[in-house]
């Protein structure tokens, strides 16, 4: 389960540093989603594993590995397409949706239910932003994206700790 909170982490920092980026925002203002990211790690360092088999982790590897190939297959579809059709506007909506949907076969072949609400957030924030004008896009669609995967490590991770304490 750490590995998903750090690999949920490092995706909600690119998120969150690409509207500073596509919309030339000042630098400086990098230093706010890299914080908020180390400090998930930090956090995550106390979050103790949930045991698996070894079968179990070998299945839920194949899952994601599939899930992501797939993922990463639709976006460069979504994109090239969107660029022919002469819409290059709606490539990062589409990718936030696209994102979103790849949670939700990992909901279930990973057991992660969670996954079923990152999915929903997700895949909300793009379709809405798709309704927004241009420049509102990036911020709404990076931080809402980053907010909704940086929300679902908290609830894995105050979940591990009240598993934890169970013992």
């Amino acid at each position: 389960m750490r590995s998903a909170i750090w690999v949920l982490n490092i995706f909600a920092l690119i998120w969150s540093a690409a509207p500073i980026a596509i919309l030339g925002w000042p630098a400086g203002l990098f230093v706010i989603p890299f914080t908020i990211a180390c400090l998930i790690a930090i956090w995550s360092g106390r979050h103790v594993e949930w045991p698996r088999k070894d079968s179990e982790q070998a299945a839920a590897w194949k899952s994601v590995l599939l899930w992501s190939g797939i993922e990463v297959a639709a976006i460069l579809v979504a994109a090239v397409l969107l660029v022919r059709l002469d819409a290059p506007e709606a490539v990062m909506p589409a990718v936030a949706i696209i994102v979103g949907l790849h949670f939700l076969p990992l909901a279930s072949s990973i057991g992660v239910p969670l996954y079923r609400a990152t999915a929903a957030g997700l895949v909300a924030v793009g379709t809405i932003a798709l309704f927004l004008p241009f420049a509102a896009r990036p911020p709404m669609i990076g931080f809402g994206a980053a907010a909704i995967l940086w929300s679902s490590c908290a609830v894995m991770i105050g979940r591990g700790r009240v598993a934890r304490t169970a013992r």
